[in-house]
């Protein structure tokens, strides 16, 4: 006889195991974003940070327990201001990784002899300058973070 497939179990076991699941999930897309880090950090490597933060915070607060099971309205605001601290503390933190080339200087080292018939741009050096387009959003969004930290702690602890 087959095996049968119980759908009410399967939901019940990922109701009871979701904090686990979500931290797995954060951990492994944290991991793929550090896999892909380089240089210039790659779109792979700055989605794999922000959902691994995201989902590994929040699978650490369904964990404990502390983004459900509500009772009050202001446990559920709490709840839900802490959430929000946990994606704006990750936009920050990817907002601070993006970067891309700004300008690439050339440097020609001075006190070199050449010789008759050689190509002076054999000694050229290129250094590239990094910018960060998104730089300007790190703070804000930080602040927008603690901010909302504090209020849902004092409004899950009131």
């Amino acid at each position: 006889m087959p095996p049968t497939f119980d759908l009410r179990e399967i939901l019940y076991y990922f109701e009871e195991n979701a904090g686990k699941i979500l931290i797995v999930i954060g951990i492994t897309s944290f991991t793929i974003g550090l896999l892909f880090l380089s240089s210039l950090p790659s779109m792979i490597s700055i989605l794999g940070f922000f959902f691994g933060i995201i989902f590994t915070f929040t699978g650490i607060l369904v964990h404990t327990e502390t983004i459900v099971h509500n009772v009050s309205r202001a446990d559920k605001v709490g709840a839900i201001l802490i959430v929000i601290s946990v994606v704006f503390f990750a936009g920050s933190f990817a907002c601070f990784l993006v970067r891309d080339i700004g300008r690439v200087v050339v440097v020609v080292p001075f006190g070199f002899k050449l010789r008759s018939g050689e190509n002076p741009r054999i000694f050229e050096v290129r250094i590239a300058e990094f910018g960060y387009p998104f730089l300007w959003l790190v703070k804000p969004l930080f602040l927008a973070a603690l901010g909302s930290l504090i209020m849902g702690i004092i409004l899950k602890h009131r």
